[in-house]
């Protein structure tokens, strides 16, 4: 059911975790209790829609003006920014735009 209403949605990624029936929480009353092995199977496939959808969203995106602001990283050789639509984007180092925004085709 939930691959079958995801797969109407619009959206660009997941954040997908398996609940767990711990004491004290609304999941110890959930029935029927879901496997280890279903609740893992569940995930995966999750997991590769959410990596199909990211693809065709940053795939959507080419050609597109964004705007980055540029961040460091922990490889000195790389800087690393996010777009104002949350896509990452990494280039070779240049300090002077660390804390900055610019303008670039995606």
């Amino acid at each position: 059911e939930t691959l079958a209403f995801l797969g109407d949605t619009p959206f660009s990624e997941l954040h997908i975790f398996p609940y767990s029936e711990r004491e004290g929480t609304k999941a110890l009353s959930i029935k029927p209790i879901v496997s280890q092995s279903e609740k893992k199977r569940r995930s995966e496939l999750l997991h590769n829609l959410s990596d199909s959808r990211i693809a065709d969203f940053y795939r959507s995106q080419r050609g597109k003006t964004k705007t980055v602001l540029w961040e460091t990283t922990k490889n000195p050789k790389v800087m690393n920014g996010y777009t104002e639509n949350y896509l990452l984007v990494s280039a070779e180092m240049e300090q002077e735009k660390i804390n900055t925004f610019q303008k670039i085709v995606f």
